[in-house]
């Protein structure tokens, strides 16, 4: 059975537009779009500012404890309606600078609301890989869960323009088009001069 099945959902800084298609075959695939933060707004409201090392991505997994696509039908005296599960991924970073609200060595879990990079039809699609370092905005924020809502740490954005990813050349470079690669000491110092009674020296 083919159906097609969109659902809009906003939540705090994120803003999706989720179409589902599923088959006998494969799990949903979703896609979002995400509202476009400037790099200097995400400096300002983010909570958690890390230099860090990703070291792990995981795999899609789905808004209930179990992590399994679901879907429940809810009928009223009117009309039917349909929830839907909601997809997201996690990934794990090691701080090697804290920048804002963080320690050196830990490893923080930030969230991403979407299809992860590891599934086949992402995979080319995105700069977060495993071992990647990368300067990353995050802030705290909820969830919807199946059974209400679950507290996250989040990226501000899009992975790719929530951070700077180190290239090969040393710069540290995002997605955003008005933004340029630059040395990891010109970007703390940026967000020093924003943030400067937050930022940790």
């Amino acid at each position: 059975m083919k159906y097609l099945l969109i659902v809009a959902a906003n939540l705090l800084m994120l803003s999706s537009l989720f179409i589902t298609a599923c088959n006998n075959l494969t799990q949903p695939i979703v896609m979002t779009s995400y509202a476009e933060v400037s790099i200097d707004e995400q400096i300002k409201l983010a909570d958690v500012i890390v230099a860090g090392t990703i070291t792990s991505i995981s795999k899609t997994r789905w808004n209930q404890d179990s992590g399994e696509y679901w879907e429940e039908v809810v009928k009223d005296e009117i009309e039917e309606t349909i929830h839907t599960a909601l997809p997201y991924y996690t990934i794990e970073i090691l701080v090697n600078k804290p920048i804002l609200n963080a320690k050196s060595g830990e490893k923080l879990v930030a969230t991403v609301i979407g299809m992860s990079p590891l599934e086949e039809q992402n995979r080319n699609s995105h700069r977060l890989q495993v071992n990647k370092e990368a300067v990353v905005f995050m802030r705290h924020s909820e969830m919807a869960w199946r059974d209400g809502t679950r507290p996250i740490l989040q990226l501000m954005s899009t992975p790719e323009k929530s951070a700077f990813f180190r290239g090969e050349n040393d710069l540290y470079e995002t997605a955003h088009v008005d933004e340029v690669a630059v040395p990891l000491d010109a970007l703390i110092t940026r967000i020093a001069q924003k943030r400067p009674e937050d930022i940790q020296r």
